[in-house]
């Protein structure tokens, strides 16, 4: 395929670089819900506390009487939850309080992740495009500077920009779909490169903050170099280390207002 629409470049190397987890997500805390009160529109008012070893060996109780492991808990899935709330509110041994469960939201981060990192390189894409450096066509084939829904682009120009942005991929044969590069995939046991721990290490720093790591917060980027240099002296091991890493991953990392910060405006 010759040519391949502009507007899809953004969603593949969003889709490359952001995985999904394909698990369910699953239950990671559960605390008791009791009634204290009703408010000034008659709606119950709820207090929610910490579940005690007396709570838990009742909850037991009640999962063997329904055939279920309640050591297994943090295991279970929304359908296992829903199987054990309903043994529990339907129980003899059932207190006069409720339950809440919260679920893992590994899954959910991603699909925020992976969409924030669309829709970074798709403002990375627009402004390559208007100062010039990436040449898309109409549906006619000729030039032009708008980025629109049928705006193309040739593969060629395409897997050049690709590569300028340093991620290792190029196109699948149908150009829908980015995949490892011939390299990568011949070498995908070889160590990782110091840029690449580099990026790992800023990806998890940011990742324990909860940033959006194509919008970290004013401030952000100071706290997470700290948290880098702190936890992973053996990578970033010179003074100039995260500030190079950082410049070499626009495409993954990017403050919120980055036309501000490029222009030096300090964070």
């Amino acid at each position: 395929m010759g040519r391949i629409l502009a507007g899809n470049i953004s969603i593949m190397i969003a889709d490359y670089l952001v995985k999904i987890p394909d698990t369910e997500p699953t239950l990671n805390n559960l605390v008791k819900r009791s009634v204290i009160g009703i408010n000034e529109n008659g709606l119950n008012h709820y207090r929610e506390d910490k579940l005690e070893d007396a709570d838990w060996q009742l909850l037991d109780k009640i999962a063997l009487d329904a055939n279920l492991d309640i050591k297994k808990i943090t295991t279970f899935t929304r359908a296992d939850y829903e199987e054990f709330e309903r043994a529990f509110n339907e129980s003899a041994l059932k207190p006069d309080w409720g339950l809440v469960g919260w679920f893992s939201t590994e899954k959910v981060d991603a699909e925020k992740n992976r969409r924030a990192t669309q829709l970074g390189n798709l403002e990375a894409l627009k402004k390559a495009v208007a100062n010039g450096t990436v040449e898309i066509l109409d549906p006619n084939g000729k030039p032009t500077d708008a980025l629109n829904y049928d705006s193309q682009m040739k593969r060629s120009i395409a897997e050049a920009y690709i590569a300028s942005l340093e991620i290792d991929a190029v196109l699948n044969e149908n150009g829908t779909a980015l995949i490892p590069a011939p390299r990568q995939a011949a070498q995908k046991d070889k160590e990782p490169t110091k840029l690449e721990k580099m990026q790992q290490a800023i990806a998890a720093v940011i990742a324990s903050k909860k940033f959006d790591p194509m919008a970290i917060p004013y401030g952000g980027v100071k706290a997470i170099k700290t948290d880098c240099e702190e936890k992973y002296p053996a990578v970033f091991d010179a003074l100039s280390s995260f500030d190079y890493a950082w410049g070499k991953s626009r495409h993954l990392f990017k403050v919120a207002n980055y036309e501000s910060y490029a222009k030096g405006g300090k964070d």
